[in-house]
């Protein structure tokens, strides 16, 4: 038995409720969608993340569900050698990212990507830094373009700190959750969220207010819906979930939708043009750049791969937002 636990769930299970479809989505639209986010989220496009590798360091994925395409992946949580999802958690993640809309109106940022499950949290959501490690390796080594970590610790590790150095040397797009404490005075972004290779996410409700659990802190990047999220469950089924861990995933998939339009982009591109994109909503210190702008940053990726003169100069004027010269 494990005496110290360093990671574990940001457990998005603060509302769980029963789907009820009918009631709370009368559109066939992406998940979680609704009436005040479609502006920011919706892809107009038939960019859906084709050819993109996700891989979710998480519980697992439940890869019998009818609303998953799950590619792979392995279990380095020193249990069992299935990376079958028994929390919940990894499922909930993966069904943001790549919802198929086969059953249930369940249609995720990027549902052409390819889910690749990472297992190294246990059934109780807890996993060690040799696990977290472990699984970080796995990702290099299997080259995955794009890493969500919706796991939590307020301990720094230089272990951890430098396996995820490898990884953006390695091209791997990190992104992880700030963070379910709520408002402080001082930072309080978890880790890995913390560290500079990692776009750390906060929450958003549906008034496009801080959540009132999220995180704040200098570090803070960028914002995503995280209250009531409507995603697949284990078992084939689904569920409404809130948290900074299910905000996290709507950034690894708006990135998966970015690299599909322009495989070339290096992690430092996707950050600039998520950030730019963004769409301002208060002070950075709780709010980061604002909130992922699904439309304005597909828009400014296309903008770059044709006319890379007028992108750097919206990029480095910082007219994006500013002026309506393209992006809208």
């Amino acid at each position: 038995m494990r005496k110290k636990i360093y990671f574990s769930l940001i457990l998005c299970g603060l509302v769980v409720l029963l789907f009820n479809i009918n009631k709370i989505f009368k559109n066939r639209d992406y998940v979680v969608i609704d009436s005040l986010y479609k502006e920011n989220l919706h892809n107009f496009t038939e960019y859906k993340g084709e050819g993109v590798k996700i891989g979710i360091l998480d519980t697992g994925i439940d890869y019998n569900h009818g609303d998953l395409n799950v590619k792979g992946g392995v279990s380095v949580d020193g249990n069992k050698d299935d990376y079958i999802d028994e929390n919940g958690h990894g499922t909930n993640v993966a069904g943001v990212i790549g919802g198929l809309n086969r059953n249930k109106n369940i249609y995720g940022i990027a549902p052409k990507s390819e889910l690749y499950s990472i297992k190294a949290l246990d059934k109780n959501g807890d996993g060690s830094n040799k696990e977290i490690i472990e699984g970080v390796k796995w990702a290099i080594y299997h080259n995955i373009d794009i890493l969500n970590m919706s796991i939590s610790s307020n301990l720094y590790s230089k272990d951890v700190y430098n396996i995820l150095k490898e990884a953006d040397k390695a091209g791997i797009f990190v992104v992880a959750p700030a963070g379910n404490s709520g408002y402080s005075s001082k930072s309080n972004i978890s880790y890995p969220a913390k560290f500079h290779t990692v776009m750390s996410v906060g929450s958003v409700n549906k008034q496009l207010q801080r959540s009132f659990f999220s995180n704040v802190g200098k570090e803070l990047d960028i914002m995503a819906p995280g209250e009531d999220v409507l995603t697949t469950g284990i078992n084939n089924d689904y569920t409404k979930e809130s948290g900074t861990s299910i905000a996290a995933p709507y950034i690894s998939g708006t990135a998966a939708v970015l690299l599909s339009i322009d495989p070339s982009l290096t992690n430092k591109d996707i950050e600039t043009i998520l950030k730019s994109s963004a769409s301002k909503l208060g002070k950075e210190y709780e709010y980061g750049k604002g909130l992922v702008n699904l439309n304005r940053a597909i828009k400014l990726t296309l903008l770059r791969t044709q006319n890379r003169e007028l992108y750097n100069f919206f990029i480095n004027k910082q007219y994006v937002l500013k002026k309506d010269l393209y992006i809208k």
